[in-house]
């Protein structure tokens, strides 16, 4: 039996994929199919939109839309009241089922999330004003408490709207909403995945962080505030579907990439991959509790235990990819004898950049850094399971 699942199963899901630019957008960037408008809109325009469910504060990001302060969100409804202009909104078009069984169009946030989340706690909440540095006297005071002048100038304050239609290809639409996102916490990676590419894909990423085999080996060590938890899957999912050999060119590209296979992966598939995240899950929280995941490092304190993401996608992988017996002879170590043997692993210098401890500590995306940390990995896993 092979000690790994085969990458086989995938070919059929790949090869409808394999004509995608895995290089990403810069080698087939074409600017005649980039489709946007930009609007001169009102709050109140978006407020309208907000009421009616047309624009989407995205479900998949309800964990982090109010990353501010209420003082914060007051201030920036002070910056309205006081005529102040904000920031341009960046909305991505997107067609989406609708209750009768047809389609409608609804504009996703991507950028101007944190901003549109205090227009709508105060306009359509039941958010107080607090913390206002001009006019103080307001501070305690709800959107329909406020003197109407000043409630008529925020729902007429004037915004302006770049609008990314539907027909605009998905990786443009990635390249475009990084250079575009310059809100006050901009997205990261893993977020504009979720924004743009959201579907079965993304679902099924959400699914999985949310595990208790997955709590319980990360233990609070990483937030999902920010969607790293889900960095973490993607990643995990990505090296475990596809063959880095083959399709390796860039972690940003490869991520979208296993996100799109998953997209058209049957019920049985994912079932199996789910299955095998958890299995791996389980056994390396066994063998390595809260030290699972850490890079070992000579200066580095035994208290100390923070997720190294390399590490996470190179264990999770390489123990979820062994055969189902050699799982078994890996249940049975002990946790001090495999951590004993895995600290074997760092034992090299930093700047060896052929080392393991190199190639999850810098310079983590390169492509030869990549496959070889999973290479090392691989053969250490192999020979721990043959002892």
């Amino acid at each position: 039996m092979t000690d790994r699942y085969p990458v086989q199963w995938w070919k059929k899901e790949l090869r409808e994929t394999e004509d995608e630019d895995l290089d990403g957008v810069a080698q087939a960037f074409d600017p005649g199919k980039i489709d946007m408008s930009v609007r001169q809109m009102t709050i109140g325009d978006l407020v309208g939109r907000l009421r009616v469910k047309e624009i989407d504060m995205e479900p998949d990001f309800q964990r982090h839309q109010d990353l501010w302060s209420q003082t914060s969100q007051s201030r920036l409804i002070e910056s309205l009241m006081l005529g102040m202009p904000l920031p341009s909104f960046y909305f991505s078009q997107e067609t989406e089922r609708a209750e009768n069984g047809g389609s409608r169009l609804v504009w996703r946030v991507v950028d101007g999330l944190q901003r549109l989340s205090s227009i709508r706690n105060f306009l359509l909440g039941t958010m107080r004003l607090t913390g206002l540095e001009y006019l103080g006297q307001f501070n305690g005071t709800s959107f329909d408490e406020l003197p109407p002048t000043f409630r008529r100038m925020i729902v007429e304050a004037p915004v302006v709207v770049i609008l990314i239609r539907s027909g605009t290809p998905e990786e443009i639409k990635f390249s475009l909403f990084k250079r575009l996102n310059t809100g006050g916490i901009p997205l990261n990676q893993q977020e504009l995945r979720h924004a743009l590419m959201h579907g079965r894909g993304t679902d099924f990423i959400a699914g999985l962080a949310r595990m208790p085999q997955f709590a319980r080996v990360t233990n609070g060590r990483v937030s999902p505030r920010r969607v790293l938890d889900r960095e973490l899957v993607n990643r995990f999912l990505a090296f475990f579907i596809l063959d880095p050999e083959e399709s390796y060119a860039s972690m940003e590209v490869f991520l979208n990439d296993a996100i799109r296979v998953v997209n058209r992966a049957g019920d049985g598939t994912l079932m199996r991959i789910r299955k095998s995240f958890g299995a791996a899950l389980e056994i390396i929280h066994d063998l390595m509790g809260d030290r699972a995941f850490v890079r070992y490092l000579p200066e580095r304190k035994e208290g100390q235990t923070q997720i190294n993401k390399a590490l996470f996608e190179t264990l999770t992988v390489g123990v979820a990819r062994l055969a189902p017996q050699r799982r078994r002879k890996l249940r049975e170590f002990s946790s001090a004898r495999f951590m004993k043997e895995y600290k074997t692993l760092f034992d090299c210098a930093e700047q060896d950049v052929d080392s393991f401890l190199s190639c999850v500590s810098v310079s983590t995306g390169d492509r030869r850094k990549v496959l070889r940390r999973h290479c090392i990995m691989g053969d250490f896993l192999r020979r721990m399971t043959e002892m």
